[in-house]
């Protein structure tokens, strides 16, 4: 249930997004970033359970539910 968000983003790709990348521990990422920086995340909790999202020096840990959204802006604050 530990996410690194962007941990590697080529300098080639400063602006981007995907949808649907499968992540450990049972979750699906929507993710999209502008000039190198995260602006917004959305996280599926397919089986539910913990959940801790990192990135540069944020760390957001939540308890997730099954089948639960959760939207994120690019501080990883819930929208």
């Amino acid at each position: 249930g530990k996410i690194h968000l962007l941990p590697a983003l080529p300098e080639d790709w400063p602006t981007g997004s995907f949808k649907g990348v499968c992540a450990p521990g049972g979750f699906e990422l929507e993710l999209n970033w502008k000039d190198g920086l995260l602006q917004g995340m959305n996280v599926l909790s397919k089986q539910g359970g913990p959940l801790e999202l990192v990135y540069s020096k944020l760390i957001v840990k939540l308890n997730t539910y099954r089948g639960e959204n959760y939207e994120f802006n690019g501080k990883l604050e819930p929208k």
